[in-house]
């Protein structure tokens, strides 16, 4: 198969992307029919690409060989998934080692198209692109943390500021180096950038394997009800706490944590190290990890995907696509649901319009399970570009809208969320609950009704032959319970 490597008239529908990195090399494969990118297939080769670059300024022969024969096998897997189209990138073993166009040279061989060796400021550009991909309002600084240097960039309204890449991967860190030596290093590289200043009290975003795998340290470390890695955040005081355990901590003893591969733990104390000492120069209020990068973003750029277009609403396009809500019933559930939550924020009318939008998730489901499938279907659902709190609120919105407790995470979920974030929660699904029973989902007979909020009362205002009696009546005193309103009945 021969692929393409240059933007034609239409989007391919599969295209890949192969990362050659200096500790590993990656193929992903990806569905971006959905204006978002769904990975239908993930694999890493560990090669140490870059692993005697320091020493020598060179790639090494045998490492040199692991790498292409991984390359060899990639190109086989590529032709097989049917790709229309095949990106292939190198980073900063490449670029920086003294035979690396003699290995690009190799590499474009075997796949028959050009290969991309990114300068420092373009790989921490596209990294920065797949985390606003994956989580939109990130404002702060996205760093991206691979085994041969540090990518860092500035993140404001949805664009990419300034960046910069620094020699700070793991693989650069000398054998015989001690954690003071180490520290004195970093401090010396990060004191340069004088933009980092403007992190404080914002978001750093996490970016690279080895920043993941300290992730996964503190959900073990913390019993976190959710493994996925992307949109899990930690408060500085506890990415710092986190820091000060791994820089202490024994590789092996890492290694047997859940979630940390052992060949990625004897990086865990550098990577800890290069966080703290972020965390101490730019005093981000949060750490923000995610699972998109350097791929995603190349892949957003290049395809112009979403363009503009809010990724979670693209995911939900995805996600509904058997169950969408039309866009008049999305309108009246919005209105509805609005008395609610008078003074809500711009963010929180969005999660509250996302919810809408899934409310008829789980419409083809068991009665007895729908609360559940649908509980699930966005606790675990990769696509969501959400942060956790964000997913375990829509997730129990969900639950309450199908009046089910058939959960066995609920409990857990709720004591994740702020309690002001659960409760908003539990008011939004029983109130789409009495939406949908009024109504069974169409538009025209929830434009007829209405809920009055009036002080600490609250009343249904509908046609009477929209009363369905006692059922309305119990899941309208649900609703003013959980919203410490009153509840005083139905009224024309």
């Amino acid at each position: 198969m021969v692929f393409s490597a240059s933007r034609s008239g239409s989007r391919p529908a599969r295209a890949g992307v192969v990362d050659i990195g200096s500790n590993s090399i990656r193929l992903v494969a990806f569905d971006v029919r959905a204006r978002i990118t769904l990975p239908l297939f993930n694999e890493k080769a560990i090669c140490r690409l870059g692993a005697t670059l320091p020493e020598t300024g060179e790639l090494s022969p045998e490492r040199v060989e692991v790498a292409l024969a991984s390359l060899r096998r990639f190109r086989l897997l590529a032709d097989g998934l049917g790709l229309d189209a095949l990106y292939v990138l190198a980073t900063s073993a490449v670029r920086d080692a003294a035979n690396g166009r003699a290995f690009v040279a190799a590499a474009e061989a075997i796949f028959e198209v050009p290969v991309m060796v990114l300068s420092g400021q373009e790989e921490a550009r596209f990294a920065a692109r797949g985390a606003l991909a994956g989580l939109p309002d990130a404002d702060g600084v996205a760093g991206d943390l691979g085994g041969g240097s540090l990518e860092l960039a500035a993140l404001a309204e949805g664009g990419v500021g300034e960046a910069v890449s620094l020699p700070l991967g793991p693989l650069r860190r000398p054998r015989d180096a001690d954690d003071a030596r180490a520290r004195k290093d970093v401090e010396r590289q990060l004191a340069g950038i004088a933009w980092l200043d403007d992190l404080a009290g914002r978001t750093f975003v996490a970016v690279g394997g080895a920043w993941r795998a300290l992730a996964h340290v503190q959900m073990a470390r913390s019993g976190h009800p959710l493994r996925m890695i992307h949109g899990y955040g930690l408060l500085r005081a506890d990415a710092e706490s986190l820091v000060r355990q791994v820089v202490r901590s024994a590789p092996a003893a890492l290694g047997r944590l859940p979630g940390v591969a052992r060949q990625r733990a004897p990086s865990l104390p550098y990577a800890a190290l290069l966080l703290g000492e972020i965390l101490a120069r730019g005093k981000p209020g949060e750490v923000c990890f995610s699972a998109y990068g350097l791929r995603e973003g190349y892949l957003h750029t290049r395809l112009d995907l979403l363009d503009g277009e809010d990724p979670l609403d693209a995911a939900i396009d995805w996600l509904t696509r058997s169950s969408e809500v039309a866009a008049l019933l999305l309108e009246h559930l919005m209105a509805w649901t609005a008395p609610l939550f008078a003074g809500e924020s711009g963010s929180q009318r969005r999660l509250r319009r996302a919810a809408c939008r899934l409310s008829n998730l789980a419409w083809h489901e068991h009665p007895d399970y729908r609360g559940r499938q649908a509980f699930e279907a966005v606790l675990r659902g990769a696509v969501l570009p959400v942060r956790h709190v964000e997913r375990g609120f829509l997730a129990l919105a969900l639950l309450h809208r199908y009046g089910s407790r058939q959960a066995p995470e609920a409990n857990a979920i709720e004591r994740l969320l702020p309690l002001q974030l659960a409760r908003r929660a539990r008011v939004l699904g029983l109130a789409l609950r009495l939406a949908y029973r009024v109504s069974a989902g169409a538009d025209p007979l929830l434009g007829s009704a209405r809920l009055e909020v009036d002080g600490g009362a609250l009343r249904l205002r509908l046609p009477p032959e929209l009363d369905a009696g006692d059922a309305l009546a119990r899941d309208l005193q649900s609703l003013a319970r959980a919203a410490d309103l009153e509840a005083l009945g139905t009224a024309a």
